[in-house]
């Protein structure tokens, strides 16, 4: 896998957490991250073939996880 455009993963926008955590009915960023985040590096680890993490720019934040979970890592 590899992120769009000149970074890997910039990270999230603390602002884009904090709106989480005051939404409505959203269960807040806690909630999201294991909706949403652990879902994917449990698909990365349990794939059947090595995924690769093709870094092309700044790794930061949930994204550096993700490039974690990988059987191979490469930075371009």
């Amino acid at each position: 896998m590899t992120g769009a455009g000149a970074a890997f993963s910039p990270g999230q926008d603390p602002g884009d957490a904090a709106a989480l955590d005051a939404g409505p009915g959203s269960g807040g960023f806690e909630a999201t991250l294991n909706a949403q985040y652990v879902l994917m590096i449990c698909a990365i680890t349990d794939a059947p073939m090595p995924v690769i993490a093709a870094v092309n720019g700044v790794a930061a934040g949930a994204g550096v996880n993700l490039a974690l979970a990988c059987g191979l890592v490469d930075c371009l």
